[in-house]
């Protein structure tokens, strides 16, 4: 049963908080998302029993999951909503950690509220954080799906790890102007995952949350960063050689903050957060993402077409997502693959040839 007293009392204190402690910068309008999220509350709640469905499914086929995320996605995006507040509260409540008050999910909350102000970038806006946040919860599902059939020999992700997850989602773009990680042409790694951690950490100490738990949220959030040769996403990828694969890997030679990727916990989460960053446009349909590529051509000027979506799975993604509830959806990556292979051999058949010189 749902509870908007509760919901609202939530979402009203994170709002208090952050007006509080002057966190309510001019370029963040906190208040007004507050006063948003909580008009819209009960119909944005309404509208999830419906359109979040395919966040908690559990025993359909892969490539179903991914059809009904990108129509969920597209449904989201026509209709502007639901708030990031009314996702979580949905989520926390469908998942039975509602009983659960943490500071993780409290800091999360602030987030959310932040993530909802009003963004105007072609790609990394209040849709990105939506879908973002959703595959969160669905790969967060997925994982003690598998866990709890005796399918992956890991420890149960609890209310802690939800809290860290819905605070890395909800604000791991925080201040993204869009211009990437070589504003003027000089690479600087980190340059838009630093920012957005530093104001998430500060979500983190007001809600009182543990150096550990904070040192495991910012890795989260570095480890999203595909930029730079190595990128710190290659990074995540070496350190799943060992946990996952029992490799020996030497976690000296990792960047200082990456350290904490020896650490399987905060591997696992950092591994679901940057399959989440990643998922909607990998995880869903050919036609979703060839969408998401045009968002992110507008916004970055990258190119469109089969060549580009075929690099981004390869060479981004690795051919695989990274964390073990990830790669129960690798099905979609392949059939995104064939289709851009298709498409790849359609355009060099029909390119003109020159005529043989005698």
């Amino acid at each position: 049963m749902q509870d908007y007293e509760r919901y609202t009392k939530q979402i009203h204190a994170a709002g208090v908080t952050l007006e509080e402690n002057k966190m309510n910068l001019p370029s963040l309008n906190t208040y007004q998302a507050e006063v948003k999220s909580v008009a819209t509350l009960k119909s944005d709640m309404e509208f999830l029993k419906t359109w979040a469905s395919p966040l908690f499914a559990d025993g359909l086929k892969p490539e179903y999951i991914g059809e009904r995320m990108a129509e969920s996605f597209t449904k989201f995006e026509e209709e502007s909503r639901p708030s990031l507040s009314a996702l979580m509260l949905h989520a926390q409540d469908k998942l039975g950690l509602s009983d659960q008050e943490t500071p993780e999910f409290n800091a999360a909350m602030m987030s959310a509220l932040a993530a909802d102000v009003p963004n105007t970038n072609g790609y990394h806006n209040n849709q990105h954080f939506l879908e973002v946040t959703s595959f969160a919860i669905r790969l967060f599902t997925t994982h003690n799906n598998l866990v709890s059939k005796g399918e992956l020999k890991e420890e149960l992700l609890d209310e802690k790890d939800f809290g860290k997850l819905m605070l890395a989602a909800s604000g791991h773009d925080l201040l993204h102007d869009g211009l990437g990680n070589a504003p003027e042409g000089e690479h600087l790694s980190y340059r838009l995952e630093k920012q957005a951690a530093e104001l998430v950490d500060e979500f983190a100490q007001l809600s009182g949350m543990s150096d550990q738990g904070r040192d495991d949220v910012r890795t989260m959030l570095l480890v999203t960063d595909v930029t730079g040769d190595p990128s710190p996403h290659s990074f995540l990828k070496e350190a799943a050689k060992f946990h996952l694969e029992g490799e020996d890997i030497d976690f000296k030679k990792f960047p200082e903050e990456l350290q904490g990727l020896s650490n399987r916990s905060s591997f696992l989460l950092s591994a679901i957060m940057s399959d989440a960053d990643l998922a909607p446009s990998a995880l869903t349909t050919p036609a979703y993402n060839q969408r998401q590529t045009h968002k992110l051509s507008q916004e970055a000027g990258i190119a469109e077409g089969p060549e580009t979506t075929k690099f981004f799975l390869e060479n981004i993604v690795g051919g695989s997502m990274t964390s073990p509830s990830g790669q129960v959806y690798n099905s979609n990556i392949d059939n995104m693959l064939v289709d851009a292979n298709q498409k790849l051999a359609q355009k060099a058949d029909n390119t003109p040839r020159k005529p043989k010189q005698n």
